[in-house]
């Protein structure tokens, strides 16, 4: 006798919409239509607030549909519990069964053998991004994640849930491995790297032992310049003396000792021409090829120096891929502080050049290697091949010396950054602090002078910002039907800090008056005009307010800034060390790097900058070798705008600076106390108080 089994009915939930996958499978896309009334058969919640609430959903007005590039954990099981039919394109997906099939990350290494490019697929962009780590950077037009290849690894084993291919496998062992300095001379160049000078039998055993400079060599090195350039010789490539003790010629010592045939310099455009005069009195006996933008490009020797601008870098795609084929094998980049970040385009432009030089052959140059955070060291690190073998990759450093704040910024991990320091100077770089070095250069002083200034200007800036804002969440509501998310405001924070800016002007404005009166009474109290004032701007808009006020005293001037040609700035150069004028106006950026300015020892800071290093680097073109009196700098803070804001946040970062750096070279004027916050920040702050609002209205 059969006996029947009794078998409860299944389930048959109605069919509320469908849910369409098509795209490809590296990056498939879910178009779900259903009804407006639609509701969750268990639940009874309306789809439409259930999709609201994934991380990679929203609403097409112009299809009238949902288009869906992230979802929850197990997508097939949520899409069915919900009423919605799956069909999958069969086309478009081909081999594909399932939702889940194409739920996880895939990647592929990028051309430039560097970084490696990741479709987040399914699981959505919030959870890639936690998946990959810090260094991961999001790039909007192609739609991907891209991370260094040294982060392919996470403690040792390739990242879960990622579906690598083979050769971003291969390139991140390469990149862990990589030997940075030469075996057996690891603690020599540490010890190198700090030293002030070497002795008579120090300096024969280093010639017979480690290098010695070729018989063309034409010039007199200070005691502490052979240390240094033998410890960049031996592996320790972050060359980051303090400004103003000869880097320049240390790197071409470098080169020197290392025979090399092809000689690739990277520097900001006003340094080019000094490159080559560099060069040339040093007795470089082959060809010199300098780049110029605005002018003919010259021919590229067959073996020479050839020196690029890094905004020629960055913008001639096919200058980069000549400069490649030529296979340099030595790559100096002066103020390679200005690569700090990994995102940026000037950063990856070099980046991508030096995949093609030996990692023994490049070499970063910088007073200033740390401006505000550990993080800026990271392209650095990648650059001088100690990233991978030294920290174990980017993500690994940022975990293990920055903290992230809820903005996504870098903060330093304060309890860290003693370890980073010994870490660099026993691997990494060569720093002798400028007191030590040149203990018979006088001293400098930075103070602040407080100004109660009409701070009506500043506040209908502060409002013109905010209205702003209100304007762009109001658009992408009546497009999008809901308000914007974490990615769009982290988006729209990084795109308008030009809204930042806007602010800092409205608060230099209020300043002109009482700059005025101290450039007055400078002139009326130097009347043989033995110390031309040197006024450090950051806006254009100042820079032009600024020289009206000159016409109206009738100052004689010079402009420095970045809107000038390089011509015209080596001639405001010129002009202020012969003496011909009396004030020079000069830009934080455009004019705070590798120029001398010992005519004189007075500077007025009519504006000022978040990073505290920038301000050392604009005192350190008067407080320099050649310079004879005490250097002494005077900041104007309008209180009640901005300026408070930005001098709290220098205090903090020069205290980082000083752990990282393990000596005192951020003298700057600072105010003490209150909340300490960046530029993307304040954004970011006012974007929160409009969504707040906006969410409270709707």
């Amino acid at each position: 006798m059969l006996t029947q089994t009794y078998a409860p009915p299944v389930a048959v939930q109605p069919r509320t919409g469908t849910a369409l996958l098509t795209g490809r499978p590296s990056k498939p896309e879910l178009f779900i239509d259903f009804p407006y009334t639609a509701t969750h058969p268990q639940s009874g919640v309306p789809l439409r607030e259930m999709l609201k609430a994934w991380p990679g959903a929203r609403w097409q007005k112009a299809t009238s549909n949902w288009r869906v590039t992230g979802t929850p954990r197990h997508p097939d099981e949520l899409l069915r519990a919900a009423g919605l039919e799956v069909i999958i394109d069969p086309v478009a997906m081909p081999g594909i069964r399932s939702l889940e099939d194409v739920y996880w990350p895939v990647a592929k290494l990028d051309d430039n053998g560097r970084t490696v490019a990741i479709r987040h697929r399914l699981c959505g962009y919030v959870a890639a991004s936690f998946m990959l780590g810090l260094a991961s950077s999001w790039d909007k037009a192609d739609e991907l994640f891209r991370i260094p290849v040294t982060d392919v690894y996470d403690k040792g084993l390739p990242r879960k849930n990622v579906q690598w291919d083979q050769a971003s496998l291969d390139a991140a062992y390469t990149a862990l491995t990589v030997i940075p300095g030469q075996a057996g001379f690891e603690q020599v160049a540490g010890d190198l790297g700090r030293a002030v000078s070497m002795g008579p039998q120090s300096q024969e055993w280093a010639k017979e032992n480690i290098a010695k400079l070729p018989e063309w060599w034409a010039r007199e090195m200070f005691a502490f310049q052979e240390p240094g350039a033998l410890s960049v010789f031996l592996g320790h490539r972050l060359l980051a003396d303090p400004p103003g003790l000869g880097k320049t010629l240390q790197s071409i010592a470098v080169a020197a000792m290392q025979e090399s045939e092809r000689i690739l310099i990277v520097c900001p455009p006003l340094l080019a021409v000094n490159w080559g005069r560099e060069f040339e009195k040093c007795g470089y006996p082959g060809e010199i090829a300098v780049f110029k933008a605005g002018r003919k490009e010259p021919v590229i020797p067959d073996a020479g120096v050839v020196i690029v601008p890094d905004s020629l870098i960055t913008s001639r795609e096919e200058l980069r891929q000549r400069i490649i084929d030529w296979e340099p094998q030595t790559m100096a980049v002066d103020e390679a502080h200005r690569m700090k970040s990994l995102s940026a385009k000037r950063t990856n432009a070099i980046l991508d050049v030096s995949v093609h030089v030996p990692v023994h052959g490049r070499i970063a140059i910088t007073g200033t290697p740390v401006m505000s955070t550990p993080a800026e060291l990271v392209p650095l690190l990648e650059f001088t091949g100690h990233l991978g073998p030294i920290f174990g990759g980017a993500d690994a450093f940022l975990q293990r010396f920055c903290t992230v704040t809820p903005f996504g910024k870098f903060n330093p991990r304060q309890s860290s950054l003693n370890e980073l320091h010994l870490l660099l100077r026993q691997h990494v770089w060569v720093r002798r602090e400028k007191a030590r070095v040149l203990p018979f250069l006088p001293s400098r002083m930075h103070t602040g002078v407080e100004l109660v200034v009409d701070a009506k200007p500043y506040r209908e800036a502060h409002d013109a910002v905010l209205e702003k804002i209100m304007e762009w969440a109001k658009a992408f509501y009546e497009e999008n039907g809901v308000l914007p998310g974490k990615e769009e405001q982290d988006e729209f924070c990084n795109q308008s800090l030009s809204m930042v800016s806007m602010l800092r002007v409205a608060s230099a404005l209020t300043k002109i008056p009482a700059a005025r009166e101290m450039i007055a009474e400078h002139i009326a109290n130097d009347p043989d005009n033995e110390s031309p004032l040197v006024v450090w701007v950051h806006h254009h808009e100042i820079t032009l307010a600024l020289a009206e006020q000159m016409e109206e005293l009738g100052v004689t001037y010079r402009i420095l800034d970045g809107q000038e040609s390089n011509t015209r700035r080596q001639a405001a150069v010129d002009d202020y060390q012969a003496g011909k004028i009396q004030v020079l106006i000069a830009g934080i950026i455009a004019a705070g790097v590798g120029i001398t300015l010992t005519r004189g020892y007075e500077a007025l800071f009519a504006e000022t900058d978040w990073t505290p290093a920038n301000v050392t680097q604009c005192m350190d073109r008067q407080h320099r070798i050649g310079q004879e009196k005490p250097v002494l700098a005077r900041t104007l803070v309008a209180l009640g705008t901005l300026d408070e804001h930005i001098q709290k946040l220098q205090l903090k970062k020069q205290q980082m600076l000083e752990h990282i750096h393990g000596d005192n070279q951020s003298n700057v004027a600072v105010l003490s106390g209150g909340e300490l916050i960046g530029p993307r920040d304040i954004i970011r702050q006012l974007v929160d108080i409009v969504i707040t609002k906006a969410r409270k209205e709707l």
